[in-house]
């Protein structure tokens, strides 16, 4: 089976053709749907005319197979659980062969755009992923793509706090603030000042973030928005923050935390 689909992609047979042509195979052989994912994503990558070292030449290439065959991937991927079966495949094959390291959060990003891998797969690959191999290395990879995915929306719904939608997205029209980091303590600040519970943990998870950045954060826009989030028990003169009065050139190494953040079920702070 491997053998004849690696030549029709290989000699660029038409997609629906090599879709009939998995299917009749399947049909005959009767094998699992698991097993048949990755068997389509060893065949792609069969295909791939790679380039020795050039690691620009592989990257374009493997990620043009994809492009070029995600309809193929899409008639088989026909659930999460197989979508997730895809990304455990991608990654054993990423760690497993060393001109394809450090191509896995590309390749995971072109699966997403093909609308191969739905965004709630990736989550729960990032969140409760259980193969190890090279998990750490990819996790870290994948870290710019995943925080451009993060919104207020999908915070307020995960910490039961939907109500504070409005107030957030109209704190943050203040400022253009590029960083996930900032919308994150925006929620946060948000949800304390309407008294809502959020475990700050799991919330600098999600923003891809450090409790040492997160706090930072959270000191200066407490410090200089006082009017906006109103969580502080008294106002501070700007003129009295010595450091960091741009919000968006908050870093740990810039700014000593001040008061280590706290914790959205701490009670008001005192």
């Amino acid at each position: 089976m491997k053998s004849a689909l690696t030549t029709q992609i290989t000699e660029e047979a038409d997609i629906s053709e090599v879709i009939e042509t998995v299917k009749l195979r399947v049909r005959d052989a009767k094998l699992p749907e698991t097993e048949i994912v990755r068997i389509l994503w060893d065949v792609l990558m069969d295909a791939v005319q790679w380039s020795g070292k050039n690691q620009q030449q592989n990257a374009n290439a493997a990620l043009c197979k994809v492009k070029t065959w995600a309809e193929l991937l899409n008639t088989f991927c026909t659930s999460g659980k197989l979508e997730l079966e895809l990304m455990y495949k991608v990654q054993m094959q990423c760690y497993e062969d060393a001109k394809l390291m450090k191509l896995f959060p590309e390749i995971i990003r072109s699966l997403y755009d093909q609308d191969v891998l739905a965004e709630d797969t990736i989550l729960h690959w990032l969140h409760k992923g259980t193969n190890p191999k090279g998990r750490q290395t990819f996790v870290k990879a994948l870290e710019p793509f995943l925080m451009l995915k993060l919104d207020v929306r999908e915070l307020a719904i995960q910490f039961g706090c939907v109500r504070i939608i409005p107030y957030v997205r109209d704190r943050l029209k203040l400022a253009d603030f590029t960083h996930p980091v900032f919308m994150a303590v925006a929620f946060y600040l948000c949800a304390k000042k309407h008294k809502l519970k959020v475990d700050k943990i799991k919330l600098i998870e999600l923003c891809g973030t450090s409790e040492a950045e997160f706090s930072s954060v959270s000191t200066t826009m407490k410090d200089l928005c006082h009017n906006v989030f109103g969580v502080a028990k008294e106002e501070k003169d700007p003129k009295e923050v010595k450091t960091n009065r741009d919000l968006l050139d908050v870093l740990p190494s810039k700014r000593k935390d001040e008061d280590g953040g706290y914790l959205s079920d701490d009670g008001a702070e005192g």
